[in-house]
């Protein structure tokens, strides 16, 4: 995908209202650990350090085996993922302040630039407020930052926002840089087959809402609440049609997470409650049974990102019924015992949303 015309116009504007080159013997250097990743085919790390120097000149990588506590630490990864190119910058500021950024769709050249200008708002905010919140003695005045971003002229502020260069491809991205790693909602819709609800297995759809911690990776909690309804085909058992039914409610208590390169996986501990209903077709004063269907389980998922708001998910769960009645025909003719043990097998769609 190529920027148009007018996003490429806003990033020129951008650099302009960076202001020009400042002589290096001037600058304070901008400190800063980086790790770049980037497919094939994809600017290398000098390219983005060269694209991130031209609009914060004092800005230095450390080098490698050089070790410094209490600075920026700048993450960036351009990829390639389900046919898409999805490019990724995050950060951690030394006063502990996250931030994270994502594109979906745009040329990986394209993206590097705007990951360019995020980092170097990002590392000169953290040096604006390193500045503001250093001791000085009383009268004296703070030196100029010859380093610092200047102030967009009014007549173009709007054109020259660095972030609005991003805005067009990434949803996610917002005015305020870095960001605070925060919650995310969403809602999930999903298919597949449940088992224990009927001699075979059943299909079952669920629908659900979700809240979860949309830190990149490592501890990131989420909880889920989902609705679910398993259905089996009728089946012939002479002289009836037998059929059974389950309605419950799903809670997903999930502590961990693990992301990368557009796939993420989380481990649950999962509870169910609700009712598993048979009933008869085709029998004079048939009378349906119920039964509590209550199961305690894990359950496991992958996730791959389509674009920055929609990912395609695969479910898979196992559980305990310490509930596990027996539904029968007549008293000599029985047509299910509920196992002890149930699993399910889902496949669906979730779009986030802050």
């Amino acid at each position: 995908m190529r920027l148009s015309a007018g996003v490429c116009c806003s990033l020129l504007l951008s650099v302009s209202a960076l202001g020009g080159r400042v002589d290096a013997a001037e600058v304070a250097p901008v400190d800063f650990s980086l790790d770049y990743r980037a497919a094939d085919g994809c600017p290398n790390a000098a390219a983005f350090l060269s694209a991130l120097q031209e609009r914060l000149p004092g800005a230095r990588r450390l080098a490698t085996g050089e070790s410094r506590e209490r600075i920026p630490r700048l993450r960036v990864e351009l990829r390639a993922a389900g046919g898409s190119e999805i490019s990724e910058i995050a950060g951690d500021l030394p006063d502990g302040t996250r931030f994270q950024r994502r594109m979906v769709g745009a040329r990986c050249a394209d993206a590097m630039q705007s990951m360019a200008v995020i980092a170097a708002m990002a590392l000169d905010d953290n040096l604006r407020r390193a500045t503001d919140s250093a001791p000085s003695a009383p009268g004296d005045a703070a030196p100029p930052r010859k380093n610092a971003t200047p102030e967009p002229a009014p007549g173009i502020a709007a054109a020259a926002r660095p972030v609005a260069v991003t805005a067009r491809h990434a949803a996610s991205t917002s005015s305020n840089v870095p960001s605070q790693a925060g919650w995310q909602w969403a809602t999930v819709a999903a298919a597949g087959i449940e088992g224990g609800v009927a001699p075979n297995v059943a299909p079952a759809f669920a629908l659900g809402l979700e809240l979860a911690d949309s830190t990149p990776r490592g501890f990131a909690p989420s909880v889920r609440l989902s609705g679910l309804l398993a259905q089996s085909p009728a089946r012939h058992v002479a002289p009836a049609d037998v059929r059974f039914r389950l309605l419950a409610a799903r809670l997903d208590l999930c502590p961990i997470q693990a992301r990368g390169s557009g796939l993420a996986a989380t481990a649950c501990a999962e509870v169910d409650l609700g009712q598993l209903r048979g009933s008869a077709e085709h029998v004079p004063s048939a009378q349906p049974q119920t039964m509590l269907w209550f199961g305690l389980g894990l359950v496991g998922r992958a996730r791959v990102a389509l674009t920055s708001r929609f990912a395609l998910e695969l479910g898979a769960s196992g559980r305990v019924l310490p509930v596990h009645d027996h539904f029968i025909l007549k008293p000599a003719q029985p047509l299910f015992e509920v196992p002890i043990i149930a699993g399910d097998l889902l496949v669906g769609l979730a779009y986030s949303w802050r």
